[in-house]
């Protein structure tokens, strides 16, 4: 490889030619098997070291260099035949892509939980303190009662809580978190009004 001595080759310089022969490497990676694009870029880097050589000046300059990096054939020239015509897929795309997907997956996942939960909970807040009452007169108890429906609220709650959070997680783009927003809202709302009818028939009594 002909050589060049340091003074006439200055880092600037010696910048420009390793831009150009990075260049061909980067185009050349996963398309020829190492040895050959290792092969390829000491050959042009031989080019270029060999034109300048030629120059004969005591000092090179930016534009000798830029002219001699001009001679040279585009770096795409470098590619084979066969893939010239079709540039490659870049191999962080299909693992960018699968990993977007399982996203939107998991994300499609919590905002169904939500909507589920939040279905069963609303139901849960109409049904159970009814079923709660029906249970307390049959049994003519009214410590039945206060504890069917003190239990309802606390299971109610809990329910709506966790149904608002997957739906915060899956984000409100999916309708079945918008709908497990919905109905754990309103049951929650339901447990309050249950609840507070409860102190106020304990105030009463």
């Amino acid at each position: 490889m002909m050589t060049i001595d340091a003074a006439r080759l200055s880092t600037a310089l010696q910048l420009l030619i390793d831009a150009r022969l990075n260049t061909i490497d980067r185009m050349l990676l996963d398309v020829v098997s190492r040895q050959d694009r290792l092969a390829i870029v000491r050959d042009v880097e031989s080019q270029i070291l060999e034109q300048l050589q030629r120059r004969g000046t005591d000092e090179l300059s930016r534009e000798d260099v830029l002219a001699v990096l001009a001679t040279l054939d585009p770096p795409e020239a470098y590619l084979p035949e066969d893939s010239a015509d079709s540039p490659r897929e870049p191999r962080a795309v299909p693992t960018i892509r699968r990993a977007s997907e399982g996203r939107a997956s998991a994300g499609s996942g919590k905002a169904k939980a939500s909507g589920v939960l939040g279905i069963l909970t609303l139901v849960a807040a109409i049904l159970l303190p009814v079923l709660s009452w029906t249970i307390a007169m049959f049994l003519e108890s009214e410590f039945v009662f206060f504890a069917g429906e003190i239990g309802s609220g606390i299971l109610v709650s809990v329910g709506g809580v966790l149904s608002i959070i997957f739906a915060a997680n899956a984000g409100l783009r999916h309708g079945w978190a918008i709908a497990g927003l919905i109905t754990s809202t309103l049951a929650m709302g339901i447990v309050l009004c249950f609840l507070g009818f409860l102190v106020l028939q304990f105030v009463v009594l």
